[in-house]
């Protein structure tokens, strides 16, 4: 199977990803994550987009395929 996680952010924005082993409960890791603002402005909008895609594997070509075409 293939499971494919996309994210686009804005200008001046970065994600990061991080591990928690423990934050989900015991035997639960969490997957979190940050958007962090390189210089924040007050009553100003942020914002990031994702996807995520759960198929059948075909072929490792197909990854950037999925990520292009959503590009569009």
């Amino acid at each position: 199977m293939l499971l494919a996680l996309m994210f686009q952010t804005q200008s001046g924005t970065q994600l990061r990803f991080a591990f928690n082993p423990s934050d989900g409960g015991p035997g639960v890791p969490a997957w979190d994550f940050q958007l962090l603002i390189d210089r924040p402005k007050a009553n100003q909008t942020y914002q990031f987009q994702s996807r995520t895609v759960y198929k059948p594997f075909d072929a490792i070509d197909e990854i950037m395929d999925l990520y292009q075409h959503w590009q569009r």
